[in-house]
């Protein structure tokens, strides 16, 4: 996986519920990564920006998407 994954990883760990933290990343294959990681860690990929050079993503923090998950498994 590339930089994004860690970054959003660190990102979301300083917002609350429903926030939406913005991640800067160069690697293009996080525009893959992230999707799948949000998916995975119970939050919403939002979309991303690509700007010169680098990209912006966006993912929404959803701790109650991860509760459920953990209730039905």
């Amino acid at each position: 996986m590339g930089d994004g994954p860690l970054k959003s990883k660190k990102a979301i760990g300083t917002v609350n519920s429903g926030e939406i933290p913005e991640v800067l990343g160069t690697d293009p294959g996080s525009k893959n990564d992230l999707p799948n990681w949000g998916k995975r860690s119970g939050h919403d990929f939002s979309g991303d920006i690509e700007d010169a050079g680098f990209f912006r993503f966006y993912i929404r923090k959803d701790r109650l998407i991860q509760l459920m998950k953990k209730m039905l498994h």
